[in-house]
């Protein structure tokens, strides 16, 4: 799709209409902000690699839509009509221009005048009457989430799997009840939750939704900084036969998702409630021991490594013909007489936990051949609290 100066020849002339008109910062953003919803590579139909425009005299709205996920922003303006413009072409245009600049759209046939910073770019239109009408408004609250909240979910999302094979295990479960929102994910070797107080909104309901790992990603670079409300609707509940919509909505910025039901295991049972041992240390050095010893293996991260929990914690790697131990010190409770508890972990899955919980100082609970819990030794005063389940691995001796 080529993008041309507009000419003054009088036989390509027509009759233009206004679409919109904005700043070049204010569009520029919008448009950033919608791209996660946009398919510019390769889209299975044309009309999901462009943009929505819909303007009146209150503003103007971006849109697009991969008919899975939605993202809206309204910013300020004028306009009058809609149109679907390729979406990447016109960011290249636009977040060119020198910032605060004033733009305006203009439509002409099938194409878009872009005007602005003394050029005028013509560019061939989508047909708008092709573009997936967006998913009504989901009426029924669910969460409030503020920042704190939203990287929790993103950390627990990390305990998903990419495997596209067992696609229940790349959902995360968030549950509203009680004015608690627990969300968990798992691939089956490790399984990390978060419980965020205060954070359900579902009054006098227990419900549960599933989001896909990879929306829950979004959520910081759609709304970064943002506090954002949760509400959403079910088949049966609003309109028979619609599908299950989630809808986040911070101020001008609207993303809805369309969800199944997945068959997610039952993991709220396996949490242990009781342990041989526990183990706290500072998680700088732990992840500094982890890399030490890990050298060994070349970059392998599916490596084992193994932990002597006596006074202190032991790191041993062997791997091939070599070996490596670093000494971690630790608090470990009751005291170990005799010989230290020992467990092994894969050494990415071990560094994953780590970066799950993104603490200072962590806390290990285990017993011989059985999952370890993993939580931060902070104060959970402020209402959120992430614990990590991680399955052992085989160890010689």
């Amino acid at each position: 799709m080529t993008i041309t100066h507009e000419t003054a020849d009088p036989a390509v002339a027509t009759e233009q209409t206004f679409l919109a008109s904005t700043t070049s910062t204010a569009l520029t953003d919008a448009l950033k902000v919608v791209m996660p919803a946009v398919t510019t590579n390769r889209p299975p139909v044309p009309i999901l690699a462009g943009v929505l425009i819909e303007g009146d005299e209150s503003g103007i709205t971006v849109s697009g839509f991969d008919f899975e996920t939605s993202i809206s922003e309204r910013i300020p303006g004028v306009g009058s009509g809609r149109a679907v413009v390729p979406a990447k072409m016109l960011l290249e245009i636009v977040k060119e221009m020198p910032k605060g600049s004033e733009i305006s759209l203009w439509l002409k046939g099938s194409r878009v005048v872009v005007d602005g910073d003394g050029t005028e770019y013509t560019i061939l239109c989508l047909p708008s009457e092709e573009f997936p009408n967006l998913p009504a408004h989901s009426p029924m609250p669910f969460a409030i989430l503020d920042p704190d909240a939203v990287d929790a979910l993103v950390r627990v999302a990390k305990a998903a799997t990419n495997d596209p094979t067992i696609p229940a295990l790349t959902r995360v479960e968030l549950r509203a009840a009680n004015d608690v929102l627990t969300a968990a994910a798992t691939d089956r070797y490790m399984l990390a939750d978060a419980w965020i107080w205060g954070a359900s909104t579902c009054t006098g309901i227990d419900d549960t939704v599933y989001l896909k790992a990879d929306t829950i990603r979004l959520l910081p670079k759609v709304f970064k900084g943002m506090t954002v409300e949760v509400t959403y609707r079910l088949p049966g509940v609003v309109e028979r036969g619609s599908e299950d919509v989630i809808e986040f909505r911070s101020g001008t910025r609207r993303m809805t998702v369309l969800v199944d039901r997945p068959s997610f295991p039952k993991v709220r049972s396996l949490w242990p409630d009781r342990w041989a041992y526990t183990a706290a240390f500072a998680t700088p050095d732990m992840v500094k021991a982890l890399k030490a010893v890990t050298r060994i293996t070349q970059g392998n991260k599916n490596a084992a490594v193994r932990l002597d929990v006596a006074e202190a914690i032991a790191l041993t790697c062997n791997y091939d013909d070599a070996s490596a131990r670093k000494v971690v010190a630790a608090d470990v409770e009751p005291e170990v007489s005799g010989e230290p508890h020992s467990a092994g972990f894969n050494a990415g899955f071990l560094a994953k936990v780590f970066d799950i919980l993104a603490a200072e100082r962590v806390r290990m609970a285990g017993s011989t051949r059985r999952p370890h819990l993993f939580t931060a030794v902070t104060d959970t005063s402020g209402g959120i609290d992430v614990r990590v389940l991680l399955m052992p691995h085989r160890i010689e001796g």
